[in-house]
């Protein structure tokens, strides 16, 4: 799975491969076989991840520079 997620997302495909592995294993084997379903799971993903990330972001405390 991993060569084949790296192939279209480089930056993030050790960690996109991670979150498709984590579906069931008949899901993880039609996206095997299907390169366009695999496409769009690997989108939906990086959704996840940028979503995430964003997340974090915007729930962080700004940080106190009088302290520092």
């Amino acid at each position: 799975m991993y060569p084949l997620v790296k192939k279209l997302e480089h930056k993030h495909g050790d960690k996109v491969t991670e979150m498709i592995l984590e579906l069931d294993t008949a899901e993880v084997l039609y996206l095997l076989e299907s390169p366009n379903e695999l496409k769009l799971m690997i989108a939906k993903a990086m959704d996840v991840l940028k979503n995430g990330f964003i997340s974090a972001l915007v729930n962080t405390p700004p940080t106190d520079i009088e302290s520092i």
